[in-house]
């Protein structure tokens, strides 16, 4: 293969001049210096963080074409100034992530991530030192500007190629030496201290807001005081994933009560033993223990594809549980994602006596039911709310995900190359 036909080589990609304020849109920042001496004291007076060597003073110095962000409150330096603050160093942050959860990286990623905000590029240089720190610094939100990829050590190995049109996004490194390690080109950046943890370049990925919403989920169930520890229990981010977590479970169980209910409804399921005693309370449940059951749930629900079940229910001499078999699928779905107009597949209603369980039995003026305060009230406004809260929770992993978008690139580049690619700045991801 001849150096011409490496779509994303060393040839083509060292013929990309670079680009650093092409159509560019500025900004004056003021540098974060509260921050960085609230950040380098909790190093010395708690614990090291992963991200280690925040006592260098020579990581903190801005480099050109650094990746900039501001923090989410936790070290605000109580500066009244109309500017934004921004720093381009990691070192020594996610602490108490650090000393929470001292085998697992990830949670330390996500610590960290939670308490940046990307803003730009730096199109200059500033030391962090008296006398420079004064006079801000000039950052760039739009228009091209060549940037360099990232080092592909995220929550797990990415694929470092970038195809001119791809989104790109930022993300947190790993801690570590993995962190550290430049990337495609295999060069540090001259002038920049090979123990400075920055930002990274990455081509933006539709699975990372998926991924990360899990691990809060497994996490935060786990031991939600520690989680909460790790995060910045004062964050507004922290809260905003504990309520994502909470609604989400919410939902599912919600779900799995209404599903249950319908499965019972159809003679699919029924009450045994212990349960069968406590099926006048909020409290029953079904025995679906075996594997068998299992099977036969999933395919009721339509989760099991193609369904062995329709010739045993067509084999069935009952016909009334013939009929009841084949509504459960669209009568579960209509319980589970249930819109209020939709009266009949109201948890507590019954379309018999036209009477519900779920609701007082007088209107007041405007001539509504209102839902009571009994078991059967809860769970009916469970079943009215559950799905937004859960769309809620999951647009918010999505939002956060979408605020680490930078821009599109507008050539390639690979690890083959140097690694060098041309992005226009100021895309949100929307």
């Amino acid at each position: 293969m001849s150096r011409y036909d490496q779509s994303y080589g060393t040839y083509l990609d060292r013929q990309a001049n670079p680009v650093h304020n092409q159509g560019a849109v500025m900004a004056n920042a003021a540098y974060d210096l509260g921050a960085k001496i609230a950040i380098q004291t909790e190093n010395e007076r708690v614990a090291p963080s992963a991200y280690g060597n925040a006592g260098q003073e020579d990581v903190w110095n801005i480099d050109p074409h650094e990746i900039l962000f501001r923090l989410a409150g936790q070290y605000d330096s109580g500066v009244a100034d109309s500017r934004c603050k921004v720093l381009g160093s990691l070192n020594g942050l996610g602490v108490q992530a650090t000393l929470a959860y001292p085998d697992n990286e990830e949670m330390q990623r996500q610590a960290v991530l939670n308490q940046i905000i990307p803003v730009g590029v730096a199109y200059q240089q500033l030391r962090a030192v008296r006398g420079e720190v004064e006079r801000g610094i000039a950052v760039q939100l739009g228009g091209l500007h060549t940037l360099r990829l990232g080092n592909g050590q995220f929550a797990e190995p990415e694929d470092t190629t970038i195809r001119p049109g791809d989104i790109v996004a930022v993300d947190v490194p790993a801690p570590g030496q993995r962190g550290l390690h430049p990337g495609p080109g295999g060069r540090i950046r001259k002038g920049t201290p090979a123990t400075k943890y920055t930002l990274q370049l990455r081509r933006a990925n539709h699975r990372s807001a998926a991924q990360a919403l899990l691990l809060h989920l497994h996490e935060a169930n786990r031991n939600p005081a520690k989680w909460r520890r790790a995060m910045g229990a004062h964050l507004l981010g922290t809260n905003a994933w504990e309520s994502a977590v909470r609604n989400i479970q919410r939902s599912y169980d919600v779900y799995a009560a209404l599903a249950v209910g319908q499965l019972v409804r159809a003679g699919a399921v029924s009450l045994t033993g212990d349960f069968a005693a406590l099926s006048s309370t909020a409290n029953a449940a079904a025995d679906l223990t075996g594997a068998s059951a299992a099977v036969l749930v999933g395919e009721l629900l339509g989760a099991l594809s193609p369904t062995r079940l329709e010739g045993g229910i067509t084999a069935l001499g009952n016909a009334a549980l013939r009929r009841e078999l084949r509504l459960t699928q669209a009568r579960v779905h209509a319980a589970g994602f249930h819109r209020a107009s939709d009266i009949n597949s109201e948890f507590g209603y019954d379309a018999a006596t036209k009477l519900s369980a779920a609701r007082n039995l007088t209107t007041d003026d405007d001539g509504k039911f209102r839902v009571n305060g009994s078991p059967a009230g809860k769970l009916l406004l469970e079943q009215l709310n559950h799905l937004p809260r859960a769309v809620s929770a999951f647009h918010y992993a999505v939002q956060r995900d979408l605020a680490l978008i930078i821009g599109k690139a507008t050539t390639g580049g690979s690890d083959q190359g140097s690694g060098n690619v041309h992005v226009y700045l100021g895309l949100n991801g929307t």
